[in-house]
């Protein structure tokens, strides 16, 4: 372990690390070299079995603003991050993984942004998804307004967990920090006990924990590479990060929308995770219960009319991702009408959301590292 304590960094860049030999050299020089020169990088070793504490070490000898602590057995990723929380000094945590890149500039644009916007209160940023060879896979560099990133969050991450800085007095005021299914509440869509360390969707949970006492946003373009997990398509790691995606969604929708009953938001939830044996009824049902969400969010955060727009998309993306699995044509046809009526849209917009979206928000669902 080294702690050669440089003067109090305006950034602490947090990293949690567990046997990355292969690829944490390259994502903590990609931090090294960033523009903006006045951070620390703090590198929770998490029980590597493999050469990253020995890089860890090279690294840290030739660089005072790189400290890492490393546990001799694996804590998990959560307290993991916890423990970098608890020793970071910067006025703002940037949440960085082992295996990504950041762009140069990503650091200095969102310093920038948040000294511009006092209001808000974490940042992510547009970025490329690749894979484990760095080869291009997919772009996400469109940037989310506040009132739209407010709308999306308790349905959705709204940013990639590592593309995130957040201010840090947010975090202390509202004592918020990562946390365990165990310390939110167990999931009864996975009574796995196993689910408390695998697939905990803690970035999902730390953002929708955010977006209710403060307001966020993204900043458009590519300033980032977040590199695709390995087992994003596995099983069963997945299930049980979809199971605690679920549980969050639950708990965030019901203390925003107080006056949605339970059975409602629980048929919209299951619409939402492509229930295809809900009833026409019940889709039916869920759409009028994402209507009236929109509309409460509407009344209170008097978005632009292109967010409005922007949202009455993600509303029909949300409800549509099914669609591909129905077999009964009327079915299919009737939704989309229904669809488009409740939300203001034409059957054809409906119909685009569905062929350019689904395939995407299904992914948002479902990454959570």
């Amino acid at each position: 372990m080294t702690d050669a304590r440089i003067a109090r960094p305006r950034v602490s860049v947090i990293m949690t690390a567990k046997n990355e030999e292969d690829l944490i050299e390259s994502a903590i020089r990609s931090v090294l070299d960033q523009s903006f020169r006045d951070f620390e990088l703090i590198v929770i070793d998490d029980g590597s079995t493999d050469e990253t504490p020995h890089l860890l070490f090279g690294l840290a000898k030739a660089e005072p603003r790189l400290v890492w602590h490393r546990c001799a057995l694996s804590i998990g990723r959560v307290p993991a991050l916890n423990r970098a929380l608890s020793v970071a000094r910067g006025e703002f945590i940037a949440v960085m993984d082992a295996d990504d890149l950041c762009l140069a500039d990503r650091l200095r644009l969102q310093v920038d942004h948040l000294d511009a916007h006092p209001e808000i209160g974490f940042v992510g940023c547009g970025h490329d998804i690749i894979d484990r060879d760095g080869t291009p896979l997919t772009a996400n560099r469109t940037g989310i307004s506040a009132d739209l990133l407010n709308w999306m969050a308790p349905f959705t991450p709204p940013l990639i967990h590592p593309t995130g800085m957040i201010r840090k007095t947010v975090l202390t005021s509202n004592s918020i920090r990562y946390r365990l299914p165990e310390e939110r509440r167990a999931s009864v869509q996975d009574p796995d006990p196993r689910a408390g360390t695998h697939g905990v969707a803690e970035d999902f949970d730390l953002w929708q924990r955010l977006a209710s006492v403060t307001d966020g946003d993204v900043i458009e373009g590519c300033h980032f590479l977040y590199r695709k997990p390995v087992d994003a398509t596995s099983a069963p790691r997945p299930a049980r990060r979809l199971a605690n995606t679920l549980d969050i969604m639950d708990i965030a929708l019901a203390k925003r929308y107080t006056d949605v009953l339970e059975v409602q938001r629980r048929t919209l939830i299951s619409v939402l995770r492509d229930d295809i044996s809900l009833s026409p009824g019940q889709v039916s049902e869920a759409s009028r219960t994402l209507r009236h969400m929109r509309e409460t969010w509407i009344k209170r955060r008097q978005p632009s009319a292109a967010d409005q727009q922007a949202s009455a998309r993600l509303c029909a993306r949300w409800l549509m991702r099914s669609l591909t699995q129905r077999t009964k044509t009327e079915m299919v046809a009737g939704t989309v009408a229904m669809v488009g009526s409740d939300f203001g849209l034409t059957v054809p917009m409906v119909s685009e959301v569905i062929d350019t979206g689904s395939r995407r928000m299904k992914a948002a669902l479902s990454r959570h590292e």
